[in-house]
């Protein structure tokens, strides 16, 4: 079955980062390479402040990425350590795996859940 595409979605910048050592400090660095996704729908969410003398303020929204971001073996490419970047240059970080939900009475799969973090301030 066909999955969801999105052919108003817009397009965005994955940010793919792979481990490639530690500096002086013990924190992980990495090389990043950037490729553009076209396609994707932004899916705005709740977000929340942290007054504790800063202003932060923290928005969890989703990507929505069609089937043909797969891999031959069923799973999405973007990784936990990755980012997106939209067209406006706000970027979020991945919060956990992507997810590929399966409708358990079809068998249909609308594509690639991907939740992620921003935060500003």
């Amino acid at each position: 079955m066909a999955g969801m595409t999105f052919p108003n979605g817009e397009t965005v910048t994955v940010l793919s980062r792979v481990l490639i050592g530690r500096d002086a400090d013990n924190n992980d660095t990495f090389s990043v390479t950037s490729r553009p996704v076209r396609g994707v729908a932004f899916v705005p969410a709740s977000s929340s402040e942290d007054d504790q003398g800063q202003m932060l303020v923290t928005s969890a929204p989703m990507f929505l990425f069609d089937q043909a971001m797969l891999t031959a073996s069923g799973v999405s490419d973007i990784r936990a350590v990755d980012a997106i970047v939209r067209a406006d240059g706000s970027k979020f970080e991945v919060e956990g795996d992507p997810e590929v939900p399966v409708s358990p009475f079809s068998g249909w799969a609308p594509g690639v859940v991907v939740r992620t973090k921003r935060v500003t301030g």
